[in-house]
C-alpha cells in the first residue's frame, strides 16, 4: 500500500506476525522517559486516562538520537490534532498491572 494516505476512519490491522513493516502510521509526539520498560503490548494513555494505543514495536532507524515507539490504535490523528500538549504526561500499563476484580476473575 505504498503513496496511500491513512485516514483517521481507517482501521488498522497489526501487521502479520513476525513482520517488520508498517505501512500506515500517524505521529504523535516526543516522550521522555526517566525510567522504566516498555513492552509490546503495554496500554499507552493520556494523563485523563484516554487510550492512545498499545506498543506495537519500536523503530531504532534514528538510533542513537532517538527510538520510535509504534503504537497500534484505531485512531490516527497527529499529537496537534488530538490536543496532546507537551509536559501533558502520559501513563504506560503493562498488561501485568491489570488485576482481575477482587474475588476472583469471574466475580
Amino acid at each position: 500500500m505504498r503513496g496511500r494516505r491513512a485516514r483517521a476512519d481507517d482501521h488498522p490491522a497489526p501487521p502479520p506476525p513476525g513482520s517488520d513493516r508498517v505501512d500506515e502510521v500517524a505521529y504523535l509526539g516526543f516522550a521522555a522517559f526517566g525510567a522504566g520498560l516498555l513492552c509490546v503490548g503495554d496500554a499507552v494513555r493520556e494523563a485523563d486516562g484516554t487510550l492512545l494505543g498499545h506498543v506495537l514495536g519500536f523503530d531504532d532507524t534514528h538510533l542513537p538520537n532517538h527510538m520510535n515507539v509504534v503504537l497500534l490504535s484505531e485512531d490516527r490523528r497527529t499529537g496537534r490534532r488530538r490536543g496532546l500538549v507537551p509536559g501533558g504526561g502520559l501513563h504506560v500499563v503493562s498488561p501485568a498491572d491489570v488485576r482481575p476484580p477482587e474475588g476472583g476473575e469471574n466475580s
